[in-house]
């Protein structure tokens, strides 16, 4: 009986030597950090040479940065970091928060900031919390927290910060928040901060039904939603949507 091994099964032992799988991790990295920076030039809406500029380098770094080619230094790295806003830790992997964690910052910004207006129900939250899922996957190519936004009738809920704050004999009272110390950084703060005082004169004046009327208007809900109620809103529609409105 033959022994010789086919191609697949050659191919499969090699991906499981140590050394290759270091490669490709490695690769995998310089790819993905290739990706996020060409994303962020984007945002900001900036050509290569543009970028290059207000960096004060050369073109061609630019060009090797995108390319996955990898070498980067931190010092370019920084340079790109200060034009682009962002902290050096956005090129690590990034492991999801606790929902429920940016929930409670979330509340309790507005319960600073708002005082005796505050009105921070569970339906006002859940939209509030959509936005700042939707920033975070456009600014970071990935989930802020956990995604299981599903399309409601009132617009996107994501499941968990549902289930953890609704009270069914008071569906319409105010959540208080309860949390004073939380783990997010001086970035991932800014940008709630953002969502909520500045994002379209800032969410949280808003009321909780103008914010359901805003995510009726947008393609992510209204895609999701034609499909049935309740079907998931896709990280991948969201990017591709609020790239160009958030």
């Amino acid at each position: 009986m033959s022994t010789t091994k086919t191609s697949k099964e050659r191919i499969l032992d090699h991906l499981k030597d140590p050394e290759t799988k270091s490669y490709m991790a490695k690769r995998g990295a310089e790819i993905d950090l290739a990706v996020k920076i060409k994303m962020h030039r984007e945002r900001l809406g900036l050509t290569q040479r543009q970028l290059a500029e207000k960096m004060g380098v050369p073109q061609p770094t630019i060009t090797r940065m995108e390319s996955g080619e990898g070498g980067i230094n931190t010092g370019t790295l920084e340079k790109f970091c200060l034009v682009a806003g962002l902290e050096l830790g956005f090129t690590t992997a990034n492991k999801d928060k606790n929902p429920i964690e940016v929930a409670e910052y979330v509340l309790l910004r507005c319960y600073d900031i708002l005082n005796e207006k505050y009105d921070i129900t569970i339906l006002k939250l859940l939209k509030i919390m959509y936005y700042v899922q939707a920033k975070h996957l456009v600014d970071y190519g990935g989930p802020f927290f956990t995604h299981e936004f599903q399309a409601w009738n009132k617009g996107p809920v994501h499941t968990t910060i549902y289930n953890h704050y609704r009270d069914p004999g008071e569906p319409t009272k105010t959540i208080l928040p309860k949390q004073k110390e939380f783990n997010l950084n001086k970035a991932e703060k800014q940008l709630i901060d953002y969502i909520l005082f500045e994002f379209e004169g800032g969410l949280a004046y808003k009321s909780a039904y103008q914010l359901v009327d805003k995510t009726h208007e947008d393609s992510p809900w209204k895609n999701a939603h034609e499909k049935g109620n309740n079907t998931p809103i896709t990280t991948e529609s969201m990017i591709e949507f609020y790239k160009s409105h958030i």
